[in-house]
């Protein structure tokens, strides 16, 4: 097992310290699918997604009840452009953590993607109802809502979004266009 120090500087100093105790790392992660996901996830970090997708598919081979696992491998199809394999991804991980909203958003914003505009909406105010504080979810609602010229409820989401983050900068442009459209 790597250290917590050792794990700071792989990141710190790059992939040098990766290689350097990468055989330990890579055999120990074999054995314990979580530890695999967590590998995964550096993976993911330095760019090698398609090497991460495999090391998620692996952990979840070896305990499909890893809802993170799905989650994050729902990330790296949706970062390599396929987004029916992230949102199946995304679909698996919310049926195995009901209560992450996180997920939803995410499943929302793959739809949204795909064209799927009502269910996107539908997903995205589940999200909300599921995690309050989720900003990209408020924004996306109101730039859908929006779109379908519900003005006012738009700006209640670009707001909320705008008080759990103050500085994000597309809500607050999005929520200055709704204000105009609005007649406000």
């Amino acid at each position: 097992m790597i250290s917590f120090g050792a794990l700071c500087g792989t990141q710190l100093v790059g992939r040098a310290a990766d290689r350097a105790n990468g055989k330990r790392w890579r055999k120990s992660s074999r054995r314990i699918p979580r530890r695999n996901s967590t590998t995964a996830k550096s993976c993911t970090k330095w760019g090698r997604v398609e090497e991460a997708i495999r090391k998620y598919e692996f952990a979840i081979s070896r305990d499909p009840s890893l809802a993170e696992a799905e989650f994050y491998l729902g990330l790296a199809w949706r970062d390599l452009g396929d987004l029916d394999k992230a949102q199946e991804h995304y679909e698996r991980s919310f049926a195995l953590d009901p209560k992450n909203g996180k997920c939803e958003s995410n499943l929302a914003g793959v739809l949204l993607a795909k064209g799927l505009r009502t269910e996107a909406r539908r997903r995205y105010e589940h999200s909300i109802i599921l995690n309050p504080l989720l900003q990209i979810a408020h924004k996306e609602l109101g730039d859908i809502i929006c779109g379908t010229r519900e003005y006012q409820a738009a700006i209640a989401h670009y707001e909320q979004a705008l008080r759990i983050q103050p500085d994000f900068a597309e809500a607050k442009q999005n929520l200055s266009f709704a204000r105009t459209l609005a007649g406000r």
